[in-house]
């Protein structure tokens, strides 16, 4: 019986052997295999490839592990620190298993490629021993020979079965074994925690998947990685503040329906608790948001106002502001719809509890949804008026500008008593009644400046230095954005040249008439 150094040196030169038939590179471990390998093979250039020289692709080598066995033996046993070796390295790697009779003639050859087959039962067996917590030291894990595996022992069929194995691109391979190396044994969550909440329910968990609150604080939180359905503790912090970010679905619309009016629609986002039996649905919005809590009947819902520093386009806050009427009035349904009309969530506002504080809020809604309807109405005589957008503090801070001016488009008597310039102004033309007159000023929306210019019929009286002035069938004659004073002038002098025909031209003198303060009837 051959000793088994003797074997595998045996096998070892005839591998080599094989190599030399078929033309390959054959460097030998100096090492007795302490790497986790024998043979480095490289190939050679492939010199049917088309091309220049400088652009060819760069030739294949791997690494192989020869192992000799008598051929009664169906099977291999590497140290599993070695089997390690070949499932880690970035390139190719090989079993190679070479049989020999009791009178020492090879009888079959096999090679077995490291792929994710064989990289599976390593990698497994490393986790099994990862959590005995023992080092993997003097521990060997065993390959059985497979049909499939079997090659004709030859240089040409070796050569063959490699470059089959590896492909013509060494680095898409490398990519692709570094891929399975990081996914194989793995389900969609590998990593799970867990933990105790300190001081509060599962409520509290809730809350942070709706995105109601930022922390809740924990103790005895474990991290765990789970791999071919087997848990590793990674880490363990005895007390801390856990975390979560809201998963929000897709943007969906909440659609506002009353009887008379044409649906208003908000573009929304619906978070949803990932605790069992938590009914409860966040559906947040860029100026509030709306928690109902589906556990109780009629549902319960939370209306948050808020607005602080969202800029949007008044036809958005035309419609929150019409949601705000309505939940006021308990008038009308509200629908949860995807962006392509399928209703998700349908619901009667009177079905809906409120609490005392969000009533009051909504009690103040019908005043304010006139201003932003009156400033629509105003923004339709602009360019583009309804993409500016603005902040709520900003329409509100010139709310008078815009009432006027919705007065005026409605045909009201806007009235004014006012200081004249009399060195500026024809006292002529304000002691006629009767005049055409003009008026031009702007406002300031968000970071926009709007100039308009209004056009009507206007009778004045003088009384010593002040007058009072009464303007009439006015209509905007012209509305634009004036990106600074230079383009204001430029806007003002436009209208100046229309001051013909009769015309006295009465805008731009901010002491000649307050447009922020006055009545129209």
């Amino acid at each position: 019986m051959i000793a088994s150094d003797d074997l595998g040196k045996k096998g070892e030169h005839r591998f080599s052997e094989l190599c030399a038939d078929a033309g390959l590179i054959v460097n030998g471990s100096k090492d007795c295999d302490k790497a986790g390998w024998d043979f480095s093979i490289d190939f050679d250039f492939d010199e049917d490839e088309n091309g220049v020289l400088d652009q060819r692709s760069s030739p294949l080598s791997c690494r192989v592990q020869q192992k000799t066995i008598l051929d009664k033996n169906n099977k291999v046993v590497l140290p599993l620190k070695m089997a390690e070796r070949l499932a880690k390295f970035a390139g190719p790697a090989y079993i190679s298993v070479l049989k020999v009779a009791d009178d020492l003639s090879f009888t079959a050859m096999y090679l077995m490629h490291i792929d994710e087959r064989y990289l599976e039962k390593i990698l497994r067996r490393l986790r099994e021993e990862a959590i005995k917590g023992k080092g993997i030291k003097n521990k060997t894990i065993s390959f059985k020979l497979l049909e499939e595996d079997g090659i004709a022992m030859s240089g040409v069929s070796l050569m063959k079965a490699m470059r089959e194995a590896i492909g013509k691109d060494p680095f898409a391979y490398a990519a692709r074994k570094q891929g399975l190396l990081k996914s194989v044994g793995y389900k969609d969550r590998a990593i799970t925690a867990r933990m105790k909440i300190v001081g509060a329910g599962s409520s509290k968990l809730g809350d942070m998947f709706l995105g109601l609150s930022e922390s809740i604080d924990v103790s005895k939180f474990e991290l765990w990685d789970e791999r071919f359905g087997l848990s590793l503790k990674l880490k363990t912090f005895d007390s801390g503040k856990l975390s979560i970010e809201p998963i929000q679905s897709d943007e969906w619309g909440l659609v506002l329906k009353r009887l008379g009016q044409p649906p208003a629609r908000l573009s929304a986002n619906i978070c949803r608790s990932g605790i069992v039996n938590d009914k409860r649905v966040n559906l947040k919005c860029a100026h509030f948001s709306m928690l109902f809590d589906f556990n109780s009947r009629p549902p319960n819902v939370k209306f948050t106002f808020d607005i602080a520093g969202v800029q949007t386009n008044v036809d958005e806050w035309v419609n929150y502001w019409r949601l705000a009427d309505a939940l006021r009035c308990r008038d009308g349904g509200l629908e949860v719809q995807s962006e392509s009309g399928v209703t998700a969530l349908a619901f009667d506002l009177k079905n809906i509890n409120f609490d005392k504080l969000q009533i009051e809020f909504f009690k103040k809604s019908k005043g304010i949804l006139g201003l932003f309807e009156a400033l629509s109405s105003v923004l339709n005589y602009c360019n583009g008026g309804h993409q500016i957008k603005f902040d709520y503090d900003s329409a509100v801070s010139c709310s008078d500008t815009i009432m006027f001016l919705d007065g005026a488009l409605a045909g009201g008597n806007f009235k004014a008593n006012s200081k004249l310039d009399l060195d500026r102004i024809d006292k002529e033309d304000f002691i006629r009644e009767g005049v055409g007159a003009m008026f031009v000023n702007y406002f300031i929306l968000g970071e926009i400046r709007l100039a308009y210019f209004l056009k009507g019929v206007t009778t004045s009286s003088v009384i010593g230095d002040e007058g009072t002035i009464c303007m009439s069938g006015l209509s905007i004659a012209d509305m634009r954005v004036v990106n600074d004073q230079e383009g204001y002038d430029s806007f003002v002098a436009n209208c100046q040249r229309q001051g013909i025909d009769g015309f006295a031209f009465i805008g731009n003198y901010m002491d000649l008439i307050d447009p922020l303060i006055g009545s129209y009837d």
